[in-house]
Parts: structure tokens; sequence; C-alpha cells
């Protein structure tokens, strides 16, 4: 919900000059999104992806019809970037645990005959 305030609400210039900083915060914003959603309910990759999207689309076609916002696909594709960035590094922890998991810390002993 505040995120979702936030992106329709009347934006604030906070006076610093970064270049590209609204893409970084779109980015970031739905990283974080995703990776809450993802410890909450453990939403397969390509559901976690489509919500996000669905979500992404929704505020910027309704900051379209703000008057005080404007729509942007390359805001919505750095929302789409935070999310595969964020179910990518599970994807590798996951795998890098699956793989730790499997490996067998102390060998087997020599039966002595």
């Amino acid at each position: 919900m505040f995120f979702s305030y936030k992106f329709l609400a009347p934006s604030e210039h906070s006076g610093i000059d970064i270049p590209h900083l609204d893409k970084i915060g779109h980015l970031i914003v739905f990283a974080l999104l995703s990776f809450f959603s993802h410890k909450a309910y453990q939403l397969a990759p390509k559901s976690q992806l489509m919500i996000w999207a669905i979500y992404g689309a929704v505020i910027e076609i309704l900051q379209g019809f703000t008057g005080y916002r404007s729509a942007d696909v390359l805001d919505w594709l750095a929302d789409m970037l935070g999310v595969v960035v964020v179910i990518t590094t599970i994807k590798i922890l996951h795998s890098s645990a699956a793989n730790a998991s499997k490996t067998d810390i102390n060998p087997p002993k020599q039966s002595s005959r």
C-alpha cells in the first residue's frame, strides 16, 4: 500500500541531481517487493514475475492519468530488472546451497580388513 501511494502521489524533487536516480529507485523498490514477497509466500519465479509485471504496468498506466505524473516504459523495465535480479540471485543461492548439501564433507571411512 505504501509503495502504491508513493508511486501515485505527486513527486517531490529531492534536489539531488543524480542521472537515472528515478530508474535506480524503481529497481530497488521492486527488488525489495520481490524479495519480501518471495520470503512471505514462496511464489514460483514465473508467478512472481507475472504479479510484479502486472503491478508495475498498472502503476505506470495510472500515473499517466494523474496529470502530475507520467507513464514511462523505462520505469517499468527498471521495475522488472529489480524483480529479475532478485529471482536470479535466489535461484543461484538455492542451487549453491543444494550443491553444498550434496557435497560430503567427511569422506567415508575405509574399512579395515
